[in-house]
């Protein structure tokens, strides 16, 4: 099972704990608090981000509250930092195939012209 905010796998241990929401969903704790501290700084609903059940205020104070302990215990570094160390964490590559062709094109553009080859 993983968390629908940050796409890593859901462990529920101690350093890693999990939060249910009304609507049965589950994510990480510091993911979901997230999640709703935007919300209620923007002055919204708080809602589920999977289904977009609204979601009662006390359970968003109580989200925002274990999120904020954990950034206190530490736990959110030792769990970002064991996702950086995972082989797990995806990695965004540009295409530079593409982008080399297209900047060798353009070189040899300025160099005999336009519309010249």
């Amino acid at each position: 099972m993983e968390c629908n905010v940050c796409l890593h796998a859901l462990d529920n241990s101690a350093e890693d704990p999990s939060t249910f929401l009304t609507c049965f969903h589950v994510f990480h704790s510091y993911c979901i608090g997230n999640v709703a501290k935007v919300a209620t700084d923007q002055g919204d609903s708080f809602e589920c981000p999977t289904c977009r059940t609204k979601q009662p205020d006390h359970l968003a104070t109580e989200c925002i509250a274990s999120m904020t302990a954990l950034e206190i215990d530490g736990g959110v570094e030792m769990q970002l930092e064991a996702l950086c160390e995972s082989e797990e964490v995806p990695v965004a590559v540009a295409p530079n195939d593409e982008f080399e062709a297209d900047e060798e094109d353009k070189d040899a553009e300025d160099e005999s012209g336009p519309g010249t080859q």
